[in-house]
């Protein structure tokens, strides 16, 4: 069995929050992607629901109530179990705990309990601002009612339009773009990051992404490599790479930098004649990592994968495809900068393109960060400005951290005295440990940054609340977010 537990405090006495709860029409569908609760006699509910993935319909039934502290239910056909307490907190306050456990679908991701477990406090934060059941007097703007296809739109939130609010209390709720935002509001975006960051387990999510863009590389390599090889000789790739490799860590550089002598030491015909063949298995291959990718911001936004398989696969493929282009771009471009400036300006302009090199790798990697948490996660694509400021930040920390993470390799790490021969393929796996946290935590930062305010953030025609498609967009974030986080 697989358990669940979430809280939240909500401004009401234990039994007036009790009383709210039994009541509502929506229990017990306190769980991730509930579609329809029908109920069937005083004491049972037909439940049809989206658990991982999968359509459920069965019955849930309750088992024991205590009036005031407990309720307790269980599920016919397929185990299941919840149980929901009520605990006061002093004065008008009190704290409801919801404890879900149920037989997972035999190989079931961690990506579906993370969301189950984000959906599942969304339900109470829904109860909570409710004012039919929940706290007095607070706007319905966070929270949502999971629906069948895995996108949640807010309840209550209707057509109303944001107020613009008094500009001395102003935390960005009207903001048209991130740079509209408050001091206040990042603050509060920056609190919520925080709490995400640790909600989602992005440390466990990010080794999850490095150890599958570990085993995509050397077919990202032969794809890029072939690529490369269309418009300039192969064996020149090495040289060329120089300034991508040299923001990795010298051992992780070495190992791959071995990788690309050898698939470029390979006879040219034999490039030229399984050109085709080899680039599209090796983008195949290198989709797998994608997968993981796409896998990673899905939860960074809290959005439930529901795209059919070819559909998904094709959008990694794709996606694989066009991060390859961008490197061969960027290898390619930093080559006929470099030769005209050098013929153009002689060894000053060598220089120059030397310098100016690393500002225009970080340009690429926001570029391809930006279009990666654009078109990735299962949502109606946000506008290309809610995508800038975590594109930034990630393209910020991945150059910082692989600078002071190749500095603390070379002066104070023992990898090859702990490892022997495998110190090398450590050290590039922690390396891609950081650079995928680095692009997790630029999706969490964007997603409660769509939060921060109540103007539409995605494409198109401007829609209200709870009709965008997208759970970023579609919520509004608060002080409480996660509030009881900490206490699982």
């Amino acid at each position: 069995m697989t358990s669940v537990s979430c809280a939240i405090d909500i401004d009401q006495p234990v039994r007036a929050a009790y009383d709210a709860w039994s009541g509502s029409p929506r229990i017990p569908t306190f769980m991730g992607g509930t579609s329809a609760a029908r109920p069937a006699d005083p004491v049972s509910v037909d439940w049809v629901t989206m658990i991982e993935g999968r359509a459920q319909d069965f019955q849930a039934e309750v088992t024991e109530r205590v009036e005031g502290e407990t309720i307790a239910w269980t599920g016919r056909g397929r185990p299941h179990a919840g149980i929901v307490s009520f605990v006061p907190l002093g004065g008008d306050r009190s704290r409801i705990t919801v404890d879900l456990d149920w037989e997972p679908v035999a190989g079931a991701a961690l990506a579906d309990l993370l969301v189950l477990r984000r959906q599942l406090q969304l339900e109470l934060e829904c109860f909570r601002d409710d004012p039919a059941t929940g706290s007095p007097g607070r706007a319905p703007v966070t929270g949502s009612t999971p629906t069948g296809n895995g996108h949640r739109p807010v309840t209550g939130a209707g057509n109303e339009q944001p107020a613009s609010g008094d500009p001395s209390t102003d935390d960005g709720r009207s903001a048209e773009s991130p740079t509209e935002i408050p001091s206040r509001g990042w603050f509060e975006i920056l609190k919520r990051t925080g709490r995400q960051l640790v909600a989602d387990n992005v440390s466990i999510v990010a080794g999850g992404v490095a150890f599958y863009v570990f085993v995509a590389l050397v077919p990202t390599l032969i794809a890029v490599i072939s690529l490369y090889g269309l418009v300039a000789n192969p064996v020149d790739v090495e040289l060329q790479l120089g300034p991508f490799l040299a923001a990795l860590p010298p051992e992780a550089a070495d190992l791959v930098r071995a990788q690309v002598e050898t698939i470029a030491s390979q006879e040219e015909s034999s490039l030229g004649l399984g050109l085709v063949v080899g680039v599209v298995v090796a983008l195949v291959g290198a989709s797998k990592g994608m997968l993981a990718l796409v896998a990673a911001i899905n939860i960074a936004y809290d959005e439930q994968e529901t795209r059919k398989f070819l559909r998904l696969r094709g959008l990694a493929l794709l996606l694989t495809v066009a991060l390859s282009i961008a490197t061969v771009a960027g290898v390619g471009g930093m080559v006929v900068v470099r030769n005209l400036a050098a013929a153009g300006l002689g060894t000053f302009g060598e220089a120059a393109v030397g310098v100016l090199r690393w500002p225009a790798l970080a340009a690429l990697v926001v570029l391809v960060l930006a279009a990666l948490y654009r078109y990735a996660p299962d949502r109606d694509a946000p506008r290309w400005r809610w995508v800038t400021p975590g594109a930034l930040a990630a393209t910020v920390l991945w150059l910082v951290g692989s600078i002071a993470f190749s500095i603390y390799v070379r002066n104070f790490g023992n990898y090859n005295e702990t490892y022997g021969t495998l110190g090398a393929v450590v050290v590039l796996l922690l390396w891609l440990l950081l650079s995928a946290y680095a692009v997790v935590l630029g999706a969490e930062l964007d997603a409660e940054t769509e939060r921060q305010t109540e103007r539409d953030s995605t494409r198109g025609p401007s829609k209200p609340l709870g009709q965008r498609q997208a759970y970023a967009a579609d919520t509004v974030g608060s002080e409480e977010d996660l509030a009881g986080s900490a206490r699982r």
